[in-house]
């Protein structure tokens, strides 16, 4: 069975942001990883340079109003961003890790970790389509 369309290798991410209590609004700088349950591993990151779960070192810039932003994780027309290969998610329990900068205090690691739903693997849907 062929199918007319590719799976998109995106990841869709939607977040809120708040700096001392205080929604923010503006450009933020974003570093964003595929990590393991206990983010000693990093499976993927938005310029490919996470290691150990460590913060990428070139950042991707966002709108954030009111608080919040969305990106496509893997969507190479951003800068600094990678493509996300469907092996980054060929493990158990991956989480999104993301670290924030508001242009002030610099980065900071956003706390918890955030396990991935069912939705990310179907990028793995396409390898069904050739199942017999």
């Amino acid at each position: 069975m062929e199918s007319g369309a590719a799976v998109p290798q995106v990841l869709n991410h939607q977040g809120r942001i708040a700096v001392g209590g205080v929604n923010f609004d503006g450009s933020g700088q974003f570093k964003f990883a595929l990590v393991n349950a206990n983010g000693s591993i990093s499976y993927w990151s938005n310029d490919g340079t996470s290691t150990a779960g460590a913060a990428p070192t070139s950042p991707v810039t966002l709108a954030v109003t009111k608080g919040l932003y969305s990106v496509l994780l893997g969507d190479t027309a951003l800068a600094s961003m990678t493509a996300l290969p469907a092996t980054a998610l060929d493990h158990d329990d991956v989480r999104l890790r993301v670290w924030f900068n508001d242009g002030i205090r610099g980065f900071q690691q956003i706390s918890p970790d955030q396990r991935l739903a069912a939705t990310p693997y179907a990028f793995h849907a396409k390898n069904a389509l050739t199942a017999e």
